[in-house]
């Protein structure tokens, strides 16, 4: 064997080992990541599911509130394709970002939403503004059923979010929303599945997702922005309210 082909094998050695080093480093890096993000939500579990949840909800407001809060004043600008409810001459707007398929904003709307409603949307005291995001094929055909529902957009971004079990992880989600619809009636279904074949409805959708998930980099939902403010991991009432009182400057009881 000539030293040529000695040194070939050498080389070859050393760089095989070299790639497996790489993968192994990967591939560790990648699974502590995942237990990173497994950690974070089962705090974030923990504190929803936990009466007092005073301890883990208030690590979590503090870190958001103050690592992650940031000034962006243009997401406030209103769309065409934004729900809007409240006052609309209120001197405090939350954008809440939201996808149809996401468990965490079924919770919010489940648990927290509600009472944001009674006591900031319903009394005037805030502008509030549903956005949605979607983050896959389901949610993007679920929030263009919703918009392709009319006046009755509203009703429908509730029913999903509350029925996502069903249809959000269902390889069939298309087969099922469609179904839903028809339940509407058969003339108000017919309209909805052509307004949904609109190729101009969908690019739009999928447009402002990518640019606002850039531009704002959104890399998880539901997410605010509060007159402007970046809030995230909203995971009880008592956190946004703290907020939006803040921003109202209103003192708590």
């Amino acid at each position: 064997m000539t030293y040529g082909l000695l040194m070939m094998y050498k080389r070859l050695a050393i760089f095989t080992l070299i790639m497996c080093l790489i993968t192994v480093g990967a591939n560790l890096a990648w699974n502590k990541f995942m237990k990173v993000q497994a950690t974070f939500y089962k705090l974030q579990h923990q504190s929803a599911n936990n009466n007092n949840g005073v301890s883990t909800a208030s690590a979590i407001e503090q870190f958001s509130y103050s690592a992650l809060s940031t000034e962006l004043n243009d997401v406030m600008d209103i769309r065409d394709t934004d729900i809007v409810s409240g006052n609309p001459n209120a001197a405090v707007t939350v954008v809440e970002y939201s996808s149809l398929a996401c468990p965490h904003c079924a919770d919010f709307y489940t648990k927290i939403m509600p009472k944001i409603s009674e006591n900031y949307v319903i009394t005037g005291k805030i502008k509030y503004i549903h956005r949605d995001l979607p983050t896959n094929k389901a949610s993007l055909y679920a929030s263009m059923l919703a918009y392709c529902s009319g006046d009755k957009r509203r009703q429908w971004i509730i029913a999903l979010l509350k029925s996502q079990s069903s249809w959000a992880f269902n390889e069939k989600y298309e087969e099922i929303l469609n179904n839903m619809a028809q339940l509407a009636g058969s003339d108000e279904a017919d309209a909805i599945f052509k307004c949904i074949k609109n190729t101009d409805i969908k690019q739009k959708f999928m447009e402002q997702s990518y640019h606002d998930s850039k531009a704002y980099n959104i890399t998880g939902t539901p997410i605010f922005f509060i007159n402007g403010t970046r809030i995230e991991f909203v995971d009880s009432y008592e956190y946004i309210a703290k907020v939006l009182d803040e921003k109202l400057d209103m003192p708590r009881s």
